[in-house]
């Protein structure tokens, strides 16, 4: 059975992976998937900051660059309108009130609201527009969409050859599991790591594995949050 998986097993290079992952994937989860918006934020905080690793020239796990890519990807690639809060100086700091919070802690920092399409039409809320109490308000759809764009800008800019990033993403299909009588297809994303071989099991069951936090000096161990 492992021979099986093995064998379809593939490698996509930076570009390749950007459309098959954090353009296609993630717009399946956030479009098609019904239930809460709150835990899709997260793939857009995670997605944001490796779009900004796609634009460096350091090799992507390089420690004490989350802040600038993260930022790197709002001026490079995003429309002007999130300039100003990929400043430290911004009354509201992207990096430090969604990306941080959310990446460690599944929360967002206090001066962001979170909300989806049809809630922040029922509120009378915008997108990047602040409400009384202070708070910038997220809209999650519309947050995807200038992802999006951002990423197939990234990808327009790997076949102009205005970014040249290289690396390899090794993908592989697991099985397709029959557990109560629901069948999952999962996928399972290294950069040069070991793949994990998880047979059987459901995506909720899957152990994670164990990576040193980039955000963090070598050697350091991570907060308890």
């Amino acid at each position: 059975m492992v021979e099986s998986i093995e064998s379809r097993s593939r490698k996509l290079d930076v570009s390749n992976a950007i459309e098959a992952i954090t353009i296609n994937e993630f717009k399946s989860i956030i479009y098609d998937h019904k239930g809460a918006a709150f835990s899709k934020f997260l793939l857009l905080a995670v997605g944001i900051e490796y779009l900004g690793a796609c634009l460096d020239d350091f090799p992507f796990d390089e420690p004490k660059e989350s802040e600038n890519r993260f930022n790197k990807s709002l001026k490079k690639l995003f429309p002007k309108s999130y300039d100003k809060f990929a400043k430290k100086s911004a009354k509201v700091y992207l990096f430090k009130e969604f990306r941080c919070p959310f990446v460690h802690q599944l929360r967002p920092g206090k001066k962001i609201s979170l909300t989806h399409r049809l809630e922040s039409k029922k509120e009378g809320t915008s997108h990047l527009h602040y409400i009384k109490n202070g708070g910038l308000v997220l809209v999650l759809e519309d947050l995807f969409d200038d992802f999006e764009k951002a990423s197939k800008k990234l990808i327009n800019d790997f076949k102009t050859g205005k970014v040249t990033k290289s690396g390899e993403f090794h993908t592989r299909a697991l099985v397709n599991c029959d557990v109560h009588r629901r069948t999952y297809l999962t996928k399972t994303l290294k950069i040069r790591r070991p793949i994990i071989r998880i047979l059987d099991r459901p995506p909720s069951l899957m152990p994670l594995p164990k990576a040193r936090n980039p955000c963090l000096p070598a050697g350091r161990k991570s907060p308890n949050c």
